[in-house]
């Protein structure tokens, strides 16, 4: 029980304790609520002294004050006004502050260790060394009594808590007012920051430090706040200054060598973080800074300095190694925006930078700004000078340059590799030449070459679809060239009008008028060319293809269009191609087109054209006349005109003829379309659109013709024609046809000439009625002299053909020909103008040869024959009337010979063999023909021999070939005849002249090849004048003599000397 009261009593003073106490505290809190509660009590207790590295330090409070900073703080017990002195009682410090945190743990063990003090008046002098090493020092003056604690509190500070050293729980230093003065040995700089603060806090790693101070320089204040980091293991400081408001320029007269910084006004904030290791010795440092509206300059470089609304930097300098690290820098011009990234590389004075530079959104106009001079200046004057307008999206510049720091104007540049992108630039190549406008694309630069790759752009209406300019030799302020390659496409007519330009130079032959043409081109030009002021075109060497779409040409040729052509053209100083194919007509070509230049060339200028002519084209290029002589289609294979660089030019046509109808009218001559045929034509031309000469050589089908034909110069008339071959069938020959003063004269030789044709064709030509009266005679007079080895007939020929013939119109005014059939010697055909007409006369002395060489009659032999006609011209179809006179000829039978067919005698030598010999030689033959249209009236014709007697009359039909005669055969001619020298009862009893007492009547009709013959029997035993009427006529009126008019009588003896030629 006792044991029960004594703890329940324990139990109710423990509780009245703790309510006490708690009321103690509370009341202790709320006092401590309203302020510091000062303990004068306490000051001896608080002082204290202690071991530093400085020596022995002993710590004296004036004031000793409870705090609590409210629910979330411990109670902290506050020294204040401590006095600091050394083993000799010297005052080294004055220390504002020191506090003690407050806990059961630290009061049960009556140990209190301050956790935070407070400094105030702290001087501190940093010297950065040449050698880039910091140190610090801690001057000793009144004005700064704290500065000597400083290390004493730092050391602290790094070391590791410890419970039995005074300051072993301190993990804090605020320093209240500090002085900092830097001084850069390497640049001379000496800058001030007369009002700092700061704390220092215990960390794992070391000591952290947070602070403010404000610099001042050229009258410009700047605020910092600074962040640090001491590690603990004493290798490593980290600092960072987180700057605002800092201008650079303020700076600038710090020290010489900071002139530069002048050109860089305007306000900046950023962070500046140095590393350096425990003993001071700078390891890096790193600027990054960013800035407002101002300027900024750089000497040598970005100078004057320009207006600016933004900069950015990012620098980083590694002392080791003299390297300064430009990671950005980054300026904005108000639009446009620079950017550099690079390394500095210093050695004493001297420096080295390299880095990549951009450039953005810089219009042209403003581009002198940022080109810095030093760098290609002769790239640099080029361009400013030649393009204008536009914006440069971006530029890249690669580059290298060195020099010295006391003198960075003189910048030398080493490597310089620069991109540029752009759009809508106007490019000045070759004035006046039209410019470039809406140029887009891209551009490179190595130092020496600047090349501009263009997308986009337009000359006028020629639309650039992509071009490469290259400008070389920039390594230097002279000696620039360019080397272009320009892609265009446009209309031809846009082409044409730009090629016209007079600063190209082309020759307007060359070029078609724009309004002519249509169609599509892509062009591809290349140039070389010195970019000097005044460029001459034959300074530029250039080249250019172009590719042509349905291309139309008005007027192409002969008034005719090219249309839908497809054509490819290659230029340069010393030619120009084009090739194609396009239509003409309807009718597919292929075209080739070249024109040298120089002066010693092959040729000036050559077309050459392959591809169907069909007639319809013909007609159109002014060769519809020969219409008659030529249709279908002509395959040109090719056509060739040439223009030499001196002389006529020449023109060659090769011809395929096979799908062509050729047809020569006049002589019945035709080829057919599939038969094989080829034509050459080649023609010099001397000046004048009619050529000199054009020589030719046609074959096609049985025709072979080669010559020439010249004209005159004065008017380009018809001059000369000289056949070299003509082969025709059977005509084989050559000659020559020239004008004269007349007309023409026409020479022909060679080993035949074929004229059955041309006799053929007159029977059909158109009859002309006989009683009209002739026309005048016009026309030019056309002399053929004639050589020629045989004049083919239908069945035979002539042989050895010489002589002249002249004809005007129709008529054939003269003729003196000679030829050899037989060997009895020549036959001489003459034609003469006589009287109102013409005479002809024909001798020959082997008539029976010449029948049958002529393939007229076969069985004739021998014959003196004696021909000679009176042709009255003064009707349309002139009459004549001929006197034909034969001797000493016979008749007889000819053998057959196969494919000959030719009339013959045979018939008749038959027949007058019944009444005697028919192989007699007869003495001569008589006869009077009239020629009257297409007749031939053969009257009174009578021969005899010894043997056997005949008359004849009748006709022959030309254009039939068809005859027929009428007639007596009188056999035992001599004496038979004899009493017909009777006069009156001679004519009673024989029927006249040449006829006799006993004699048979006959008729012969039918074609002259195989005609037929009726003999009347009867009329041997009539007398004659009855035998004589029952005699046939074939129509010839007046056959028979009349009585009235008997021919005059001649004795029997003057009969047979006739006959013997005697």
């Amino acid at each position: 029980m006792t044991h029960v009261r004594f703890a329940f009593r324990l139990l109710r003073w423990i509780g009245a304790t703790v309510i006490g106490a708690a009321v103690i505290a509370v009341l202790l809190l709320w006092r401590l609520s309203m302020g510091p509660l000062e303990l004068p009590f306490a000051r001896e207790y608080a002082s204290r002294s202690f071991e530093t590295s400085e020596g022995r330090m002993a710590l004296e409070a004036r004031r000793v004050s409870l705090v609590w900073g409210g629910w979330q703080e411990p109670v902290q017990l506050v020294l204040g006004d401590i006095a600091a002195t050394d083993a000799n009682g010297v005052r080294v410090a004055s220390v504002p502050a020191v506090v003690i945190n407050l806990n059961l743990r630290a009061l049960a063990g009556g140990v209190l260790q301050p956790t935070e003090i407070d400094i105030d008046n702290v001087r501190l002098d940093v010297v950065i060394s040449r050698e880039g090493l910091i140190e610090t020092f801690l001057p000793q003056d009144e004005e700064a009594s704290s500065s000597r604690m400083l290390p004493v509190l730092l050391e602290q500070l790094l070391r590791e808590p410890d419970p039995d050293h005074p300051l072993g729980q301190l993990n804090q230093v605020r320093i209240g007012s500090a002085r900092l003065r830097i001084d850069d040995k390497t640049t001379g700089f000496v800058w001030d920051a007369p009002a700092a603060r700061g704390v220092m806090v215990r960390d794992q790693a070391g000591v952290r430090m947070q602070g403010a101070l404000t610099v001042q320089a050229g009258g410009h204040k700047a605020e910092f706040q600074l962040s640090a980091l001491y590690g603990r293991s004493r290798e490593q400081l980290d600092i960072t200054l987180r700057g605002q408001n800092l201008r650079l320029s303020a700076f600038a007269t710090a020290a010489p060598q900071l002139a530069p910084l002048a050109e860089l006004d305007l306000p900046m904030e950023g962070v500046i973080h140095v590393t350096a290791s425990g003993q001071g010795e700078i390891r890096n440092i790193k600027l990054d800074l960013f800035g407002g509206a101002g300027r900024v300059g750089i000497p040598g470089v970005l100078s004057p300095a320009r207006d600016v609304d933004k900069v950015a930097m990012r620098l980083s300098f590694a002392p080791a190694e003299n390297q300064v690290r430009v990671e950005e820098f980054s300026v904005g011009f108000h639009g446009p925006t620079a950017t550099l990234t690079g390394l500095l590389n210093l050695k004493d004075r001297a420096f080295q930078f390299e880095g990549k530079a951009a450039l953005k959104d810089v219009p042209v106009r403003r581009l002198p700004e940022f080109w810095l001079e030093p760098l290609a200046k002769g790239g640099r004057a080029w361009t400013l000078a030649n393009i204008s307008e536009g914006t440069i999206n971006a530029i890249t510049l690669d580059f290298a340059v060195f020099g010295n720091l006391d003198h960075p104007d003189d910048l030398k540049v080493e490597r310089s590799l620069a991109e540029m992108r752009y759009e809508g630039l106007t490019v000045r190549y070759l004035d006046p030449m039209p410019p470039l406008r809406g140029v887009s694309g891209t551009m490179t630069f190595d130092g020496k070459l600047m090349r501009f790759e263009v997308a986009s752009g337009a000359a006028d209406a020629i639309k650039l679809v992509g071009a490469r300019i290259d400008v070389l030799g920039l390594e230097g302020a002279e000696n620039h060239s360019a080397d272009i390659e320009v892609r265009t496409r446009a209309g031809v007519p846009d082409t044409m009008a730009f090629l016209a330009h007079p600063k190209i130079g082309l020759a307007k032959d060359l070029l078609f008028n724009p309004k002519r043409t249509a169609g599509e081109v892509s062009t591809t030009l290349r140039l070389k060319l010195p970019l000097v002021k005044t460029v001459l075109m034959s300074e530029i060497d250039y080249s250019a293809t172009a590719d042509i779409e349905r291309f139309t040409l008005q007027n192409a040729v002969f008034g005719m269009t090219l249309s839908d052509a497809t054509a490819r053209l290659e230029v340069n100083p010393r030619e120009m191609k084009v090739t194609g194919r396009g239509k003409v007509e309807g009718q597919v070509l292929d075209v080739q087109w070249r024109e040298l230049f120089g002066s010693k060339v092959a040729f000036r200028r050559r077309y050459e054209v392959k591809g169907p002519i069909s007639q319809a084209v013909l007609s159109k290029a002014g060769i519809g006349t020969m219409s008659s002589y030529i249709a279908g289609t002509v395959m040109l294979a090719p056509l060739v005109y040439q223009v030499p660089a001196a002389g006529p030019s020449e023109l060659t046509v090769k011809a395929d003829l096979k799908q062509a109808r050729l047809a020569i009218p006049e002589i019945k001559w035709e080829k057919a379309i599939g038969a094989d045929g080829q034509a050459t034509v080649s023609a010099r031309f001397s000046g004048s659109p009619v050529p000199a000469a054009t020589d030719f050589d046609v074959r096609a089908a049985d025709l072979s013709v080669a010559g020439r034909v010249e004209l005159r110069a004065p008017d380009s008339q018809f001059a000369r024609a000289t056949l070299s071959r003509v082969v025709l069938g059977r005509t084989n020959i050559s000659g020559e046809l020239r004008r004269t003063d007349t007309g023409y004269a026409v020479d022909v030789k060679g080993p035949a000439l074929d004229i059955a044709r041309f006799l053929e064709e007159e029977k059909q030509a158109p009859r002309i009625d006989p009683n009209a009266p002739a026309r005048p005679l016009s026309g030019p007079i056309v002399a053929v002299t004639l050589d020629v080895g045989q004049v083919l007939l239908k069945q035979g020929a002539l042989p050895a053909v010489k002589g002249t013939v002249t004809r005007r119109g129709e008529r054939t005014l003269a003729a003196d020909l000679q030829l050899t059939a037989g060997t009895a010697g020549p036959t001489r055909v003459t034609l003469k103008a006589q009287g109102n007409g013409r005479q002809l006369e024909v001798r020959s002395p082997d008539a029976g040869g010449l029948l049958r060489a002529a393939g007229w009659l076969d069985g004739l032999v021998g014959g003196d024959l004696d021909v000679v006609g009176q042709i009255d011209d003064s009707k349309a179809d002139p009459p004549m009337a001929i006197k034909v006179e034969m001797k000493k000829f016979r008749m007889a039978q000819t053998p057959a010979v196969a494919g000959r067919d030719v009339a013959t005698l045979d018939g008749v030598v038959e027949q007058l063999n019944k009444a005697g010999n028919a192989g007699q030689v007869f003495d001569k033959l008589e006869a009077r023909v009239d020629k009257a249209g297409d007749k031939l009236i053969i009257r009174n014709a009578q021969t005899s021999g010894n043997s056997v007697g005949i008359t004849a009359q009748g006709t022959y039909l030309l254009d039939r070939e068809e005859i027929c005669l009428a007639g007596a055969v009188t056999p035992a001619y001599v004496l038979n005849a004899f009493l017909s020298n009777i006069p009156i009862i001679g004519w009673i009893l024989t029927g006249g002249e040449g006829r006799g007492v006993f004699a048979i009547n006959y008729t012969v009709r039918g074609p002259i090849d195989q005609p037929k013959g009726e003999v009347n029997a009867a009329t041997a035993i009539t007398p004659g004048f009855l035998r004589r009427m029952m005699e046939g006529s074939c129509g010839v009126s007046g056959a028979a003599n009349q009585a009235g008019n008997p021919e005059p009588i001649r004795s029997l003896e003057e009969r047979q000397q006739d006959r013997i030629g005697q």
